[in-house]
């Protein structure tokens, strides 16, 4: 078979241009473009002494132009040395000049085209598409029976070492210089340079076999150093108080019902549970005339700062990071976990502790299991800046984990049993630990050497992303998309077993981007180029179980930003922005077919979706007005004018028209909410309509009256409206913590970080709780008057 591929080859004539075919002339030397950086320098400069391969009739070779299908085809058509008159085999491939090499591959069986009949002969060509023609034409052998469709046709140019290490992945559209360096190393045996398997194409993490293996990729990849919902029914609690505590409260906002997510307070029917200089208070709210603080957490680790809780039934749970240099570093940064008895939460006891390596990512709960994700940085500090070790041992730099219930620090995980993804080009650890938090069980854990920067967790599954913005060749850069890559941890009862990873086209917003459905993956991604904001689109794409992409629907709002996401079963939302707030809506009751029905474009944007029922969404984002002719000519920019806070309501019941039924304006240009980045600030309970939220309010002044110009802070609190369907938003009110005038004189701005500075909102029976880092004050939800206050 390789003597057929070198004769083959041998008598190989390779035009490779984007431009008229017939305009080309044989170059009298090395192409004048190709410069000494070039990876396929070697392969390019060969081919052409070779007389297999032209350029331009500049003397350029453009090595990192991408090659289209037409291009490609004709490329390895001429190699056949046959006659080539066939036409009309596509639509879209009739009488071009490209028609005789496309039909004449098209009849050996090279090409079949897409689903919908058309070959796009314009289209770029990717790894994948190439990898099949080229085995196809060149007839190597490949087994049929794998799966997914290319993956034969990659194991066969694995076989020949015929991958170079430039191609990300199997959508990588091909560069010139790319297709050069393929055929190079087909045609010259060069089996011993480096190249890529089908498993560093696929994505997929495996395990390593031996500590070896670990200690030898700390030695040989280049390392950084581092220094040093409806509101859920609670039981009444068994305390002696009269009247006995209401059983209606609010819960934290989260994205997935039965999956509650880490916030800076919680609450149940009675008590609340919220972070102050690096103690959690443990307050009593009912009655809220009596209210008061009747516990507070303290930690002997000094080092130690709480960042979030949970709280299940009688089980409070803190976490936060921890510093303890112990003269290496790598065991320095640690996460800090601590299990609480609050059955009286007046006499709260620690039942257990864990202190993990790693920076703490998020956590979730599920009824009595904690589902903590950390990133842990593998790099080491030496001393030395320059000094480099050459012998390592794993022990060194395997994450650990101390449990109060041993009293003894030990590896997370053996070596063996940590993953890792081929081509790591940076050594960081993502660790995921099932805590129970009743039972005095082990801790169960998945580690894997990559790292993470979004969580989406179901009722059955982790799912963790990480965006990448560029190819593992810098040279060979690949600008036409960024990518995702996503991996699945499966739950059950406690325990966590990694099973499979996926890649997809763009990057993601936030969680909100990934949703999961009857067992498919549904994910919103913003698509990206070198073309700045005109290179934008966004993107739905949906995998299986298997995290396969079984469907996607792409391109969609050219030039425009991905604002929000959301999916609500067998329906999706994407809010994108420009000049005006498209709301797209999809039906994904058939996952392999789904359709975008329906589209509405209104002024604004929405920044968060939450639902309403089952046929209304509320959109949560900025008014904007449109610059004028003179301001877009100026700037030389296409752009509207951010304002004060848009809400609106939306109804969603016909997917194929939806429609926005109300929305209110909230202050001028300048106006915020921590909403819009943390969708945990909103309280809303859908029985009775309330909904709240906090504001920073900008306003203009008769001596600043231009709209396009920030507004001065006017305010800052919580806002209260009710809603419904019929009356849309109704203003009941507003609450400060802030003394009357602090903001009178318009130069004074609230900071997140100063104690009047609401942040949430709670309500109890009759009551809601406005919450602020200095104190928490209670208001009557039908008259917002307030009855109460504590300060922290």
């Amino acid at each position: 078979m390789k003597k057929k591929i070198i004769l083959l080859l041998a008598s190989l004539k390779i035009v490779i241009s984007i431009l008229s075919f017939s305009a080309l002339t044989q170059a009298e030397s090395t192409f004048s473009d190709l410069d000494s950086e070039d990876p396929s320098l070697i392969a390019i400069e060969t081919l052409e002494d070779n007389g297999v391969l032209q350029g331009y009739p500049d003397g350029s070779f453009r090595s990192t132009d991408t090659i289209n299908r037409a291009e490609f085809i004709k490329m390895v058509a001429e190699a056949q040395e046959d006659d080539f008159n066939e036409s009309n085999c596509f639509p879209d491939v009739t009488s071009d000049w490209y028609a005789k090499y496309v039909c004449y591959a098209k009849t050996e069986g090279w090409v079949e085209g897409y689903e919908d009949g058309l070959f796009r002969p314009a289209n770029p060509i990717n790894f994948a598409e190439a990898s099949k023609i080229l085995v196809r034409a060149f007839e190597l052998e490949e087994d049929p029976t794998l799966t997914p469709w290319y993956r034969p046709h990659a194991e066969a140019l694995e076989d020949l070492a015929a991958i170079p290490p430039s191609i990300g992945d199997f959508e990588k559209e091909l560069m010139r210089g790319e297709m050069a360096e393929m055929v190079w190393r087909l045609s010259e045996e060069e089996y011993e340079l480096d190249s890529l398997t089908y498993e560093d194409l696929e994505g997929n993490l495996i395990a390593l076999n031996s500590c070896e293996e670990l200690e030898a990729l700390f030695l040989s990849e280049p390392r950084d150093y581092y220094y040093t919902g409806y509101p859920e029914e609670g039981d009444a609690a068994d305390v002696s108080a009269t009247p006995s505590a209401p059983t209606d409260y609010s819960s934290t906002n989260v994205q997935v019902e039965g999956v509650d997510e880490f916030d800076i307070i919680k609450n149940d029917e009675e008590y609340l549970y919220t972070l102050k200089d690096n103690q959690v208070h443990i307050l009593d709210l009912y009655p809220a005339e009596a209210m008061n603080t009747v516990a507070t957490l303290t930690f002997d680790d000094l080092s130690f700062t709480p960042s979030q809780m949970t709280l299940s039934e009688n089980r409070l749970v803190v976490v936060g990071s921890e510093y303890d240099y112990d003269g290496t570093s790598f065991h320095s940064n640690r996460t800090g976990v601590y299990i609480y008895d609050v059955t009286d939460p007046s006499e709260p006891s620690l039942l257990r502790d864990l202190h993990v390596d790693g920076y703490y990512e998020n956590a979730r709960r599920i009824e009595d299991e904690l589902y903590l994700i950390l990133n842990k940085n593998a790099g080491m500090y030496w001393g030395d800046y320059d000094t480099m070790p050459t012998q390592i041992a794993a022990e060194e730099v395997l994450p650990h984990l101390t449990d109060s219930l041993t009293g003894v620090s030990q590896e997370i995980a053996p070596c063996e049993a940590i993953r890792y993804m081929p081509r790591t080009t940076r050594l960081s650890y993502v660790i995921t630990l099932a805590i129970p938090l009743v039972e005095e069980d082990p801790v169960d854990a998945e580690v894997f050497i990559g790292s993470s920067d979004n969580l989406y967790v179901s009722n059955q599954n982790i799912y963790l992303s990480r965006s990448t913005y560029s190819s593992p060749s810098d040279y060979y850069y690949d600008a036409s998309t960024s990518k995702t890559l996503i991996h699945r941890i499966a739950l059950d009862e406690g325990q966590i077993e990694y099973t499979s990873s996926g890649k997809i086209s763009g990057t993601f917003l936030n969680q909100f981007s990934m949703d999961e459905h009857e067992g498919y993956l549904r994910v919103a991604s913003q698509v990206s180029s070198v073309q700045g904001s005109q290179g934008l689109s966004s993107r739905l794409t949906i995998l299986d179980e298997n995290m396969n992409a079984v469907s996607s629907i792409a391109n969609l709002a050219p030039g425009e930003t991905l604002h929000a996401a959301r999916f609500m079963g067998d329906r999706g939302y994407l809010v994108t922005f420009e000049k005006v707030d498209p709301l797209f809506a999809f039906d994904l009751s058939d996952p392999r077919n789904p359709e975008l029905l329906g589209e509405l474009k209104i002024p604004g944007y929405s920044d968060y979706l939450h639902p309403y029922g089952d046929h209304y969404l509320i959109g949560f984002g900025k008014d904007v007005t449109n610059a004028s002719a003179e301001q877009e000519a100026l700037r030389e920019l296409n752009f509207s004018w951010y304002q004060g806070l848009k809400v609106a309501l939306f109804d969603v019941e016909d997917v194929s028209n939806p429609q926005q039924l109300y929305s209110l304006g909230i202050g001028d240009r300048g106006t915020d909410s921590e909403l819009l980045y943390d969708h945990k600030a909103l309280l809303f309970d859908p029985i009775s309509g309330q909904l709240s939220f906090p504001v920073t309010l900008a306003q203009h002044t008769e001596e600043n009256p231009d709209s396009n110009e920030f507004g001065e802070t006017a305010f800052q609190g919580a806002y209260f409206y009710s809603i419904d369907p019929e009356n849309g938003f109704l203003y009941e009110g507003r609450a400060t913590h802030y003394e009357d005038g602090a903001f009178e004189d318009g130069s004074y701005y609230a900071s997140r970080s100063e104690e009047n500075y609401i942040n949430r909102i709670i309500y109890i029976g009759d009551t809601f709780y406005t919450l602020s880092e200095g104190k928490v004050r209670a208001l009557s939800r039908e008259s917002l008057e307030e009855v109460g206050e504590v300060s922290l």
